[in-house]
């Protein structure tokens, strides 16, 4: 066999075997955290494996690099293809004749646009992409990226050294529509990079028909090279059926990948409940109809100057006035209990349940039940019983790949004389998480007339609870600092130059309650903590005024019914009446020049990292269980739209009917009271047989 034939099998084996290894991989539930990265991969705190199997796999995923390696794939695909161009016209020559003239031409586009895709993602990745220093990738998704890129570079070489002529024939109408698409898809893929990039939050994806529209803008691209590879006749088949190869390669790869974003944000939020209505004694009542409500309130206490503006407001999320009524032609039904499914939907809007002490401002979430009874008119009665709802909402966990981005911010001063550089490696904390910011300061090096004797005196970091009202009569931004550090420099120190000055602020994000802890299992660390907590602040028996970092006990007279324990304390969410975000504020102050204020705002989460690990999982699981009951079609069909009103619409049909109990005998002993109860019960029979 020739050598290049030889080398295109091996191409060609090697693709196969890599897509069907994914395919394995995928197969086996046991082997699927190999094919996990970024936002998909659950980040261990712990390992209680004792299988060898888990353990050995937990091993090889535990094998990381830094996620800016993905920049090697890109330099490198530059660097072959270069040197394929540039030793082409220095190899011999070594096509039959007779050869098809046409598959030089083709296979020459292919390596140049191969060149093309190498060259701009080698630039998007030093431009814009922000690679986050905690989100590593696993060194087999490394090294298969290593082996796909030098394996497509190599069969590109060998097909131009195959197919090599002294003359290139022009480019046919194909060729130039091919390569208009090719250019077109690859400005499209450009976007949407720069688009992710540029996410400074976490949000549920608006996408349509495409979970991850970068990887299907790279399956065109191989798709469009394939066809050109095809679209002449060939040497060998060898050549296109090893971009066959790569393309299949390609398809499951960034499919399975695709695949597991999208299961991932497909997710179906209820409330899922059966509401018992039954009589006081077993006596048969009339009813005429039972809706259902789901509301929320909320309500904020801001403190003025002649006292505090208290104010609440109730929302209705959902509204089912209707989730029982008798047949058509009766008025009323005489029944011995009834009970009524409920299945509501919650928006994606939804506002989180929970209690702010430093605003005295909370949001309670309530299941109302009207029950309307009688049998005319004039004597109907309608009773309204209320069930409060606690709702948790799990978009700003610490662990997702959007807060793990670095947020970097630079600012010149207002005389153009000094730069401000600053970084947040992670943009999402909870209680406890340790909160880093970097920050450096230097002269401003694009400014031509820079004093003499500039020098940084001080360096103050404040973290700040803002609440923001939404309605007349409450003001519209208060707020309130909840950590604040300082660092002073030295004399000697505090000259500033080109070179900058570093330093890094790094402290634990304040917290006002101990819930969380229920998550970790490290309760000696615990036990320590609390200790120092109780002893570092006596001495001699000297008491010291706490600072402002130290978080003040808050006294809460009455906490509503509904709000999780986990949020009694302060955290990122929107409301209607009021909205409660947090912002990291950085101040220079310097001599000779204007001081500086930069302010970045951040998330901050109920739950921290370690709590996130277990609640990830849940997650993941309930989606997957979303998925089996309702159908992934339907799933799909509600995550993708808009209007609530039609959401609701789709999940009725999965609403069981209500179950009735009619005044028999029959319907009697399914309530399970004695069979010999029933009617007058003139025995005096007991209506249960038993307490249990």
């Amino acid at each position: 066999m020739d050598p290049f034939d030889c080398v295109l099998v091996a191409a060609l084996a090697t693709y196969v075997a890599a897509a069907v290894t994914i395919l394995l991989i995928k197969w086996f539930p046991a082997l699927n955290s190999l094919l996990l990265y970024g936002k998909n991969v659950v980040i261990k705190t712990n390992s209680n494996h004792h299988n060898p199997l888990e353990r050995c796999i937990e091993w090889v995923f535990g094998l990381t690099v830094p996620k800016s390696y993905f920049t090697h794939f890109y330099l490198l695909l530059t660097a072959y293809c270069a040197a394929i161009l540039w030793g082409i016209p220095r190899v011999p020559q070594v096509s039959t004749p007779g050869l098809d003239p046409d598959a030089f031409k083709n296979y020459k586009i292919i390596h140049y646009l191969l060149w093309v895709q190498g060259v701009r993602r080698t630039i998007e990745c030093f431009c814009f992409t922000r690679f986050s220093p905690s989100s590593p990738i696993n060194i087999l998704h490394y090294l298969v990226g290593i082996m796909h890129y030098t394996l497509v570079s190599v069969v590109s070489g060998v097909a131009l050294t195959l197919h090599k002529l002294d003359r290139v024939l022009a480019l046919t109408t194909a060729d130039i529509v091919l390569v208009i698409a090719f250019l077109a898809v690859s400005v499209q893929q450009f976007r949407h990079h720069h688009h992710l990039a540029s996410l400074k939050k976490y949000s549920l994806p608006a996408f349509k028909h495409v979970a991850c529209p970068h990887y299907f803008d790279e399956i065109q691209l191989y798709t469009i090279i394939f066809i050109l590879s095809a679209k002449a006749t060939p040497q060998t088949l060898l050549v296109p059926l090893s971009f066959l190869g790569c393309l299949v390669f390609v398809l499951i790869n960034l499919g399975v990948s695709s695949l597991d974003s999208y299961n991932y944000n497909n997710n179906m939020p209820r409330i899922e409940t059966v509401v018992e209505i039954r009589p006081v004694g077993g006596i048969p009542f009339k009813i005429r109809s039972v809706g259902i409500e789901l509301r929320t309130t909320q309500k904020v206490s801001v403190p003025s100057t002649i006292g505090s503006n208290d104010t609440t407001r109730e929302y209705k999320v959902y509204d089912d006035p209707f989730a029982y009524r008798p047949p058509m032609g009766e008025f009323h039904r005489v029944l011995l209990g009834l009970d009524i499914p409920v299945m509501i939907p919650l928006p994606k809007d939804i506002i989180a349940s929970g209690m702010f002490p430093n605003w005295n401002a909370s949001t309670v979430h309530t299941l109302c039940v009207k029950i309307s009874c009688g049998d005319t008119y004039d004597s109907e009665l309608t009773f309204l019983e209320t069930f409060p709802i606690a709702i948790k909402v799990y978009d700003t966990l610490p662990l997702y790949r959007q807060f793990n981005e670095p947020v970097v911010e630079s600012r010149v001063s207002g005389d153009q004389q000094i730069l401000v550089d600053l970084s947040l490696p992670v943009s999402s904390v909870g209680p406890r998480d340790e909160f880093l910011l970097n920050t450096k300061v230097l002269t401003n090096h694009l400014h031509n007339k820079i004093k003499k004797n500039l020098r940084l005196n001080k360096l103050t970091l404040q973290i700040k609870e803002i609440l923001e009202c939404h309605e007349g009569g409450l003001p519209t931004r208060k707020e309130l600092k909840i950590h604040t550090q300082t660092h002073t420099l030295n004399l000697e120190d505090s000259q500033i130059s080109t070179q900058g000055f570093a330093y890094n602020f790094q402290v634990p994000f304040p917290v006002q309650n101990d819930y969380l802890q229920l998550f970790t299992n490290n309760y000696e660390n615990i036990q320590n903590e609390y200790y120092e907590q109780q002893h570092q602040y006596v001495d001699d028996q000297t008491t010291l005024i706490q600072s402002i970092n130290i978080s003040k006990n808050k006294v809460i007279d009455e906490l509503d019914e509904g709000i999780p324990l986990t949020h009694v304390q302060g955290f990122t969410t929107l409301g209607r009446l009021f909205s409660l975000r947090y912002e990291v504020i950085f101040k220079a102050k310097l001599s000779h020049s204007k001081d500086i204020e930069v302010r970045l705002p951040i998330t901050v989460s109920p739950y921290d990292r370690v709590s996130s690990d277990y609640l990830l999982q849940w997650i993941i699981r309930e989606c997957e269980q979303a998925r089996n009951k309702f159908g992934k079609q339907v799933i799909n069909d509600i995550v993708n739209t808009s209007k609530y009103d039609e959401v609701v619409t789709k999940l009725s049909r999965f609403n069981p009917p209500p179950v009735i109990y009619r005044n028999i005998k029959p319907d009697w002993v399914r309530l399970g009271y004695n069979e010999l109860a029933f009617g007058k019960n003139p025995s005096g029979k007991a209506l249960v047989q038993y307490i249990d």
